[in-house]
């Protein structure tokens, strides 16, 4: 319709009249949901265990526009109504079995309007929230056949929940009449996550980064094993995670501010140490406040969650940080870390303590500060603790500023791991680089002291400089073992022994990369009617 504005008299339209009244047809961008909630062969303790619902994966923004090409729309807003906030009231139950039944009606949502209408992780998720119980949730779809996951504006949804096991959901869709006069927007309560599903090994970590306006924010002390559905203890499986009631807002791998609202958590293994794949859940919580109850459990106030899935995968079995001594001579300790002449990249320093309370620190002396740097963050390397890690190089260390590192110490508790890395390469390829890395840790009530040493620089060099001992007849060794290439080029091969050809060694043998790879076993020594056996290298 064409129209044009005569001054003082009103808007002449395209049929050659003139009005001074406008009728604007207006849609909404948003969507009512009306929530109805059924428990089927409920637990005897439903009613007290039900303590509200949450919508999460809630669009931030609605497009005003059709082809609108702005900022991109993020599905990270979380809204929980708590039943304690009188949001629910009681109906009559309508499915056979139900013993239980309430409502909530009038929840106002943004419009959820979909591209690719079946792409699930786009949905918006429905979960019930159970005090101390599995959470029961769905991603909210308006068809089936074939799969709608959008929620298009001015609609309104009827959802009927049958809480079993599980949560059976039925949606209605529905026009939102174009007469409601009962808009009711609850507070807009916030707990949003970078990640709602992280993979890791078990030498590498996730970091994700959480934003509420809730005062606290703090890990679940439960997560849930996915494949046998049982609960551990979250800082047995993870390291430092869950902080306590007195201290919710951070521990050695998790830190909010409720004033700028903002946070980030490290996941990062801990227990147990066994090869294979497992699944977790684990679940964020804000709240109002966290108190301890009368049997020592842990209670928020108002709580909102969001659940974040783990998946791990460990290749090998962690050994125990104990240092050599009287009590352990055959502990197998970490002697130190050796970087090449060009390299400073990461070296994960890590081994199984069997307590959360069992605290540990990490420290640079002071000669060797502009050297050796230290980070208890956890290495990025999607590969490492697997036979193709990535190049180190790639991973720099950089001292955790959220704990407010310097790189010079770092501290934790349960597991030991943090990494070490070099501020410069060495710039003399003649004369290696040597320092040294303090660890203490607890070991029932005291403290046991080891040393890290760290090596920079390939070429030889003396075990003791010449005139450090008083004598002169010191020479340089390399740090590497001796190897045939035919073994250092095929570390799968099968074979035993490698027939050396003598007149052309310069191919034939070769130092190996690093000093904790094993070389060959060269015989010497033999009569000479059995030369031939000396020129074998025989795999180690």
């Amino acid at each position: 319709m064409s129209r044009s504005w005569i001054s003082g008299q009103g808007a002449r339209l395209e049929d050659g009249t003139t009005t001074s009244l406008l009728q604007l047809a207006l849609d909404r961008l948003a969507v009512r949901v009306d929530v109805v909630l059924e428990a089927v062969a409920a637990l005897d303790n439903f009613d007290d265990a039900f303590t509200g619902v949450t919508f999460s994966g809630i669009p931030n923004l609605v497009p005003l526009t059709a082809n609108y090409n702005g900022t991109p729309v993020e599905r990270s807003t979380t809204r929980t109504f708590t039943r304690d906030k009188s949001y629910f009231s009681d109906t009559i139950p309508a499915v056979e079995g139900a013993t239980w039944a309430k409502k909530i009606t009038r929840i106002i949502l943004p419009s959820n309007e979909l591209d690719t209408k079946d792409d699930k992780n786009k949905a918006i998720v429905f979960t019930v929230n159970l005090k101390d119980k599995y959470n029961p949730s769905c991603e909210l779809k308006i068809a089936s056949d074939p799969v709608d996951y959008s929620l298009p504006n001015n609609t309104k949804l009827d959802l009927t929940g049958i809480i079993r096991e599980s949560l059976e959901m039925n949606i209605v869709a529905t026009e939102w009449g174009k007469t409601d006069n009962e808009w009711e927007i609850f507070g807009n309560r916030t707990l949003n996550v970078s990640y709602t599903e992280v993979s890791i090994t078990d030498f590498n970590g996730a970091r994700i980064s959480f934003s509420s306006n809730m005062p606290v924010v703090r890990v679940s002390e439960v997560v849930r094993v996915v494949r046998t559905n049982e609960e551990q203890e979250t800082n047995t499986v993870f390291n430092a995670l869950s902080s306590q009631w007195w201290k919710p807002n951070s521990d050695e791998r998790i830190s909010y501010n409720p004033d700028t609202g903002s946070g980030y958590m490290d996941i990062l293994l801990d227990r147990p140490n066994e090869v294979g794949e497992e699944t977790y859940e684990i679940t964020l919580v804000a709240a109002e406040k966290y108190y301890q109850g009368g049997e020592g459990n842990i209670i928020a106030v108002n709580p909102l969650k969001r659940t974040i899935t783990v998946h791990v995968k460990q290749e090998g079995i962690r050994y125990p940080f104990i240092a050599n001594s009287i009590s352990d001579p055959w502990s197998n300790p970490y002697v130190g870390a050796f970087y090449r002449d060009n390299e400073i990249g990461e070296r994960v320093i890590s081994g199984t303590r069997w307590s959360y309370w069992h605290e540990w620190t990490a420290e640079v002396p002071d000669k060797y500060k502009d050297f050796i740097v230290l980070s208890s963050t956890p290495s990025f390397d999607s590969q490492i603790g697997t036979d193709s890690p990535g190049d180190p190089e790639k991973y720099p260390v950089i001292p955790n500023l959220y704990k407010s590192e310097d790189g010079s110490s770092v501290s934790g508790r349960g597991r030991i791991y943090f990494r070490i890395g070099l501020r410069e390469e060495n710039h003399d390829p003649d004369r290696p680089r040597y320092g040294i890395v303090n660890v203490s840790y607890k070991d029932g009530e005291s403290f046991v002291h080891t040393t890290i040493h760290v090596r920079q620089g390939q070429a030889a060099d003396y075990l003791m400089r010449s005139g450090s001992s008083g004598s002169s007849f010191g020479r340089k060794f390399s740090p590497f073992n001796l190897t045939v290439k035919a073994f250092k080029n095929d570390p799968g091969t099968k074979a035993v022994w490698h027939q050396i050809n003598f007149n052309n060694l310069a191919d034939e043998v070769d130092f190996v990369k690093y000093p904790t790879q094993a070389g060959a076993f060269f015989q010497w020594g033999l009569p000479v009617e059995d030369a031939d056996l000396a020129r074998r290298a025989t795999g180690s």
